[in-house]
């Protein structure tokens, strides 16, 4: 293994770690990949340990229609993972990377999944998994090259497995930073999306809390209450289990929508009444609680007594208190 390359990139992720927003440090991190180790695309995303399940997905040099068009593969894909260890995306221990080949490639795979190969141009694949938290998700990084490129090595394979977890810790540091940084009292979980409800960037804490709320969503398209509020670009949805907002944030690479989830307290407060207590508990008036929900002040304490009598608490510390306890 190349010791420079090794600490070039770990040195130089952790610097987009430090001075990039989240949407960009993806595309920022597998450029500076490709400077050391040479490929054609790349798809980055988290999934389920134990189905073709993809949430939050970003495509490197690959069009929109790639996720589509694997779905349409996904049987004939995973298949050949059981069998034959060819994408085993999120089931191995950490830096585990499947090497696939020409020869290996054409004789294990189906007329489909070699049409697909052959439009999107993926004739070499390093795939490396990550298994968090109770193992039932995990993230992956698949790195392809195409037939003008040579086939990955096991000199490569070698490195990549090593640089695997520094890649995704330095990502981790960066949600950690931007959240540190923007995130109040109330201990909003925030991702990104596009304007077509497709999640691009997302904490596993957002996909869990995501599933609590709608527990047959299986991405990475979101589900359709939440594509309306990112058509829209702003908006909020109060759930069963959740309260999410959406927001409209301009980037270099365009503008995304930002989504912030945060789970609802429960004790029989109504989704108004939450909304003005979680308002009121980081430091909101009357007044401007009333203008930001349409109420008049007189309503907005009257909404506030109520939380008082149903959480049992005597003033706003206790409120925030409360709330984020139940966050």
């Amino acid at each position: 293994m190349d010791i420079e390359i090794f600490s070039r990139l770990t040195r130089d992720w952790l610097k987009l770690a430090v001075s990039i927003p989240p949407e960009c440090f993806r595309k920022e991190a597998l450029d500076r990949l490709d400077k050391e180790l040479e490929f054609s695309s790349a798809w980055w995303g988290t999934a389920f340990t134990d189905k073709a399940a993809v949430f939050d997905s970003y495509l490197h040099r690959l069009p929109n229609d790639f996720v589509v068009d694997w779905w349409a593969i996904s049987n004939d894909w995973w298949a050949i993972s059981n069998s034959n260890e060819l994408l085993e995306i999120t089931r191995q221990d950490l830096g585990v990377i499947i090497r696939t080949d020409g020869d290996h490639y054409q004789s294990h795979t189906s007329p489909e999944l070699l049409a697909f190969g052959r439009k999107y141009n993926l004739a070499s694949a390093l795939i490396a998994g990550c298994s968090i938290e109770d193992n039932d998700l995990g993230s992956f990084i698949s790195l392809y090259r195409g037939a003008n490129l040579h086939p990955f090595s096991p000199e490569e394979r070698t490195l990549v497995q090593l640089l695997v977890q520094h890649l995704l810790y330095a990502e981790k540091l960066n949600w950690q930073l931007m959240l540190s940084r923007q995130l109040d009292k109330t201990r909003s979980v925030v991702a990104l999306a596009k304007a077509n409800g497709v999640l691009t960037h997302a904490p596993v804490k957002f996909n869990r809390l995501l599933l609590s709320e709608f527990p047959q969503w299986s991405g990475n398209a979101l589900p359709p209450e939440l594509q309306v509020l990112c058509s829209q670009g702003s908006g909020k949805l109060v759930g069963r289990t959740l309260i999410i907002e959406a927001s409209q944030r301009k980037a270099d690479m365009g503008n995304v929508i930002e989504l912030s989830a945060i789970r609802r307290a429960g004790s029989g407060l109504t989704p108004r009444e939450e909304t003005v207590a979680r308002a009121y508990s980081t430091g909101y008036s009357y007044k401007e609680i009333a203008r930001m929900e349409g109420l008049s002040p007189s309503t907005v304490r009257s909404y506030l007594r109520e939380c008082y009598l149903k959480l049992g608490v005597r003033n706003k510390v206790e409120l925030g208190s409360y709330l984020e306890e139940k966050t």
